[in-house]
């Protein structure tokens, strides 16, 4: 759920195309390398509306997305949006075959309420982790940190494109 700005929760999200460079590089050249990530950029900043909401490049082909007074359930909400969003585009170069478009999204919070000093550090760590066992479960998925230090698959790791 996504409440008006308080200091208390903090959603943090790392999304990262999946087998991005044999994919889009070596079948469609470095054109469309950038074509994609400027796409799933997109994608992303469509779905964090908020002022204070952030987006910002991670690495290679990584976004980070930090969405304060976000808990779980609002941060797990705006990855499946985005999620949906990148797999709904699809990108074409100088008449070569679509090039369909998935991501893979690890979600971290920190709980204001009931943290016990989790630090900047240790959010990204988590959700890094998150994307990281996202990858491994295949295409198109949402990796939550549940209670517990649990995770749990969320979203079509085989999609049907």
């Amino acid at each position: 759920m996504r409440r008006p700005y308080k200091r208390e929760d903090i959603g943090k999200s790392i999304a990262g195309a999946p087998s991005f460079e044999p994919l889009i590089q070596s079948d469609n050249g470095s054109y469309i390398g950038t074509a994609t990530l400027k796409a799933i950029a997109q994608c992303i900043t469509k779905n964090i509306r908020r002022p204070g909401d952030f987006v910002g490049r991670y690495g290679g082909e990584e976004f980070s997305v930090l969405l304060p007074s976000t808990d779980m359930n609002g941060a797990i909400r705006i990855a499946e949006n985005i999620r949906a969003a990148v797999m709904a585009t699809e990108l074409t170069s100088m008449g070569a075959r679509p090039v369909p478009l998935s991501v893979s999204i690890g979600v971290a919070t920190f709980d204001g309420k009931n943290a016990r000093a989790e630090s900047s550090e240790q959010l990204l760590r988590q959700a890094d982790r998150r994307l990281y066992q996202a990858k491994a479960a295949g295409r198109n998925t949402i990796m939550p940190r549940q209670a517990h230090g649990q995770a749990a698959m969320v979203g079509d790791p085989h999609p049907s494109t």
